[in-house]
């Protein structure tokens, strides 16, 4: 059975910064070396996210809701929003996310 720290760190993170990645620099006109600093990571993983070798577009895709909250957070961290309201931000969208992905392991 995989642990839901597991699916963390192999599909949720990976999704939501995938879709983070895209909204920061087509939308916001950010380069990866601004979307890597925003996101705490490095240079070559934008790359990846946003060439979608990481990350999983169709989760959200199955998801409106979740993909509602990635770009409002994206939006917010264009616009500037404080370190503790977007780490409580993405464990919400996180839990959630994690949450769509069980259920679907579950049918």
């Amino acid at each position: 059975m995989t642990q839901p720290c597991e699916i963390d760190s192999h599909k949720v993170l990976p999704t939501i910064r995938r879709g983070l990645t895209k909204i920061l620099m087509e939308e916001a006109g950010k380069n990866q070396t601004e979307v890597s600093e925003i996101l705490g990571i490095s240079q070559a993983a934008v790359s990846h996210y946003f060439s979608d070798k990481r990350g999983d577009a169709t989760i959200v895709d199955r998801h409106p809701d979740i993909e509602k909250k990635i770009r409002a957070l994206g939006e917010d961290m264009t616009n500037g929003i404080s370190t503790s309201a977007r780490i409580d931000r993405m464990c919400v969208i996180c839990k959630q996310l994690r949450a769509h992905v069980l259920d679907e392991q579950d049918r």
